[in-house]
């Protein structure tokens, strides 16, 4: 089912839900329906609806497909709603009449729970999260970063520019951990996903982590492979020993191939990166587990959207990336926007990026792509327009 249907479908089921009859008997402050948050609620679907009818039919990639999973899931969510309220109504009726006193007195009721306006709240944040999860997908999109060629030649790669990242020092930290305490005695292979929605810095932090000089010194051999959906285990294999050696993997058939990596990998303390996964193919992971047994301990980091993923390939449980503060955000923000600048001659432009960066949600993506717009632009008038611009629109304009 596409987004915008089942965005329509959630809109009419809330519409349902605010024009449900209340009965007179529900006529105490505590009993009156949320309308407040009801109409808050459709502004927000109307707004989500808008933005995904204008990028749905130009993006068709996995985490589309994940993400429209959880929409259905939300419009769900909705339904049940619907019902805790139909029955509550009933309950409260019944509890009324049979309360009723016989000189048509007034009612005695029992008091309204506060669950009808938590799942207001639940789908208010689950539906703030899809918003910024689908605007890193579209930004995902617009900055090519899904765009690659059967030779995998992606952008995905462990080169990184520290002085450009911001908040992610104690995730480092924590995953390093992780990688460095696993007990081998109980797995000969140690596999930790980064686990995260598109954008918010999974691959950064893998890169983080690669690139530590505790990890450098810990394992003697080291690979970095973008995966996202192939299934191939044969360029896999080839692209492993390519990127530990540094050299080209000339062979083609599958037995020479895994010869050459089993001696590669040899009593080494191998590190491997698995970037962008998506396949859920079981078997596939145990095979590629299965040719790095010559190595004296093999840990594999994998970078993923998709809980099924981590779930099949984890050996420990997964580390969940988070979105960055507003203060890191504004740091990786302004970086972007103010390089080679002095922040202090332009007050009215910070104050405007901080309100911008207000829209980003902490997401990293989302404060790059802002940032980069607008750097060496000293122009007010362009900042207050970024400001004022959906933040999708935006990104079409300029990509």
């Amino acid at each position: 089912m596409a987004a915008s249907i089942l965005i329509s479908f959630i809109l009419r089921t809330i519409d349902g839900l605010a024009s449900h009859p209340q009965h007179p008997s529900l006529s105490s402050s505590s009993d009156q329906f949320p309308c407040q948050e009801i109409e808050k609620l459709k502004t927000k679907l109307r707004h989500m609806q808008n933005s995904v009818k204008a990028s749905e039919n130009e993006i068709g990639d996995a985490s589309v497909k994940l993400w429209l999973a959880e929409l259905q899931h939300l419009a769900y969510a909705t339904e049940d709603t619907v019902a805790v309220w139909e029955s509550y109504q009933e309950s409260q009726v019944g509890s009324a009449n049979k309360r009723k006193r016989v000189e048509d007195g007034p009612y005695v009721k029992v008091p309204i729970s506060d669950c009808l306006s938590q799942k207001l709240e639940e789908i208010e944040r689950r539906l703030d999260e899809m918003e910024t999860e689908w605007t890193a997908i579209c930004l995902t999109k617009y900055n090519g970063t899904k765009l690659f060629d059967d030779s995998m030649q992606q952008l995905s790669g462990f080169q990184i520019d520290k002085s450009f990242i911001c908040g992610r020092e104690y995730d480092k930290m924590k995953v390093i951990q992780m990688l460095l305490s696993f007990d081998y005695g109980k797995s000969d292979v140690c596999v930790v996903p980064i686990l995260g929605m598109a954008g918010i810095g999974k691959t950064t932090l893998a890169q983080l982590v690669y690139n530590d000089s505790m990890i450098c010194m810990h394992f003697t051999a080291k690979g970095w492979v973008y995966i996202s959906q192939t299934s191939d285990l044969l360029m896999i294999l080839k692209a492993i020993i390519e990127s530990v050696t540094g050299m080209p993997c000339l062979f083609s058939e599958m037995i020479a191939v895994q010869q050459t990596l089993e001696e590669v990998v040899k009593g080494k303390r191998l590190l491997l990166m698995l970037d962008d996964v998506w396949n859920e193919e079981e078997r596939l992971w145990e095979r590629l587990k299965s040719n790095l047994k010559s190595a004296e301990m093999t840990t594999i980091l994998v970078t993923t959207q998709s809980e099924q993923v981590a779930k099949i390939m984890q050996t420990i449980p997964a580390y969940r990336v988070g979105l960055l503060s507003h203060t890191d955000c504004w740091s990786l923000f302004s970086r972007y926007a103010f390089e080679g600048q002095d922040m202090n001659e332009h007050p009215n432009l910070v104050e405007i990026g901080k309100k911008t960066v207000m829209k980003c949600r902490g997401l990293p993506l989302a404060a790059r792509t802002v940032g980069g717009l607008l750097r060496f632009e000293t122009d007010e008038e362009r900042w207050k327009n970024v400001l004022e611009t959906d933040m999708l629109d935006l990104i079409r304009e300029n990509m």
